[in-house]
């Protein structure tokens, strides 16, 4: 979903958004940095989910693109 940075918008989106939105939680990602990186392809797959009074305090979100992970998710520092 746009929601979290991915440039892909299917039913599975849509269904985490509404979940999302029935809890009032917030999402903190930020940009369209892909969080798993494989041969098939790269996705924003890792979401970084907040409620409102603690949304402020997650600040500089980003993905870590440069880091070894042994996987093939990234790290996600904020």
């Amino acid at each position: 979903s746009p929601l979290w940075g991915s440039a892909e918008y299917n039913w599975r989106g849509r269904l985490l958004e509404e979940w999302i939105n029935e809890r009032d939680l917030c999402v903190t990602n930020t940009g369209t940095n892909p969080t798993c990186v494989r041969p098939q392809g790269c996705s924003v797959v890792d979401i970084t989910l907040t409620t409102a009074s603690l949304a402020a305090r997650v600040s500089n979100w980003e993905v870590l693109e440069n880091v070894a992970t042994l996987s093939d998710h990234r790290y996600v520092h904020f």
